[in-house]
């Protein structure tokens, strides 16, 4: 309501293999918005009937409906029985359009489902809200490019970091003071790229042999202990901190002990952990497979590569042995994450978009 608008969150207890402890059916208010939450009825689809019935009831209440996520039950549910009641909403496939997830995440299954619903419901959108130019081109490819816009992912300022903060992390972790720091924070996962990081690191202390790379995160053990494997044969167990989960209050220690943040993923729809280390002035390297590699890219905010790693390495070495491009990157970063990214000026941009839905919702839904 500090907007001047009421909102409504409609969503399911679902938390993966177990449920969320929350008040099912009841109005639970925070930070300003109303949650309901509707038990699932099945895991499959995350069909939730409760949710089916609220939704029927109450749909033709609001002005506009944002559905965030495709290929789910409760997302076509709120997409279908919006149209039915001509209420305009907006459609977030949050990365689901990209063209890794289409080939490697049930390809057939999600082809069959986006021709005979979620394409139809795309269609019908007053708007399809993509968070990058990259996310919106490569939808087009599947010919989704009607009434799309490009508005980004808000990102809290992480906590303001400072030495003592870089200190705290650095001695927690044993790391000596004043030594090159390579910091990937994320899931380690094998679409990150993380191999290649490895192998660019490497090749990176051939020419920084003090440098040290922080991994930032955790995964399934087989996969770690694969990537703790590759380090070790290539000779770098004593270079690699292995920090684990690091809750969210912890990750600007990492960013403010970090020299440089690097996100080398194969394919990342928007590229939270890239946004705050622009936000700690951190120069960020990122792959072509981030999709806000351009956006950084037109704001000369970090260095952009292909996958692989030897054009990581050379991206390492040089940000590693030149601190004047280091400081002029990071001070570009932040300025563009705290201009592009603030929760303050992405709720403009959306104010902006429900506005125009609400001006000609008629012409919207059937242009």
């Amino acid at each position: 309501m500090r907007q001047g608008i009421e909102v409504d969150i409609a969503t399911t207890d679902d938390n993966g293999a177990h449920r969320m402890e929350v008040p099912l059916g009841k109005p639970v208010r925070c930070d300003g918005a109303t949650y309901w939450f509707f038990p699932v009825s099945a895991a499959l689809y995350t069909l939730s009937f409760r949710l089916s019935s609220w939704l029927a009831r109450n749909a033709p209440k609001y002005d506009v409906v944002h559905v965030h996520g495709l290929f789910g039950y409760p997302q076509n549910a709120a997409s279908f029985l919006s149209a039915a009641n001509g209420i305009p909403y907006v459609l977030r496939p949050v990365g689901t359009l990209g063209c890794w997830g289409m080939r490697n995440r049930r390809p057939h299954l999600k082809r069959l489902s986006l021709f005979c619903i979620e394409g139809p419901l795309l269609r019908r959108a007053a708007a399809v809200q993509y968070t990058t130019e990259q996310e919106k081109e490569e939808a087009s490819h599947l010919g989704f490019n009607r009434r799309a816009i490009v508005i980004p992912d808000p990102v809290d300022d992480i906590a303001e970091i400072d030495s003592a903060s870089a200190d705290a992390f650095l001695k927690f972790f044993h790391i000596a003071p004043a030594r090159p720091i390579i910091v990937f924070v994320g899931r380690l996962h094998p679409v990150k790229g993380l191999e290649s990081l490895i192998d660019a690191f490497s090749l990176a202390r051939a020419f920084c042999p003090d440098a040290v790379l922080v991994l930032a995160g955790d995964g399934e053990d087989d996969y770690v202990a694969s990537l703790r494997q590759r380090a070790s044969v290539l000779g770098l167990t004593g270079n690699i901190v292995w920090t684990g989960l690091l809750c969210h209050n912890l990750v600007p220690t990492a960013l403010a002990a970090a020299t440089i943040c690097v996100l080398p993923s194969h394919s990342e729809n928007f590229g939270i952990a890239a946004v705050e280390a622009m936000q700690a002035a951190k120069p960020v390297v990122v792959t072509t497979g981030v999709a806000l590699h351009r956006e950084i890219t037109r704001a000369g905010a970090g260095v952009v590569v292909p996958p692989g790693a030897t054009s990581l390495a050379q991206a390492l070495v040089t940000l590693m042995t030149n601190p004047k491009m280091r400081a002029s990157l990071g001070n570009r970063a932040r300025q563009f994450a705290s201009t592009t990214f603030s929760t303050a000026a992405v709720t403009r941009q959306l104010i902006t978009l429900y506005e125009r839905m609400l001006r000609y919702p008629r012409e919207s839904a059937e242009a």
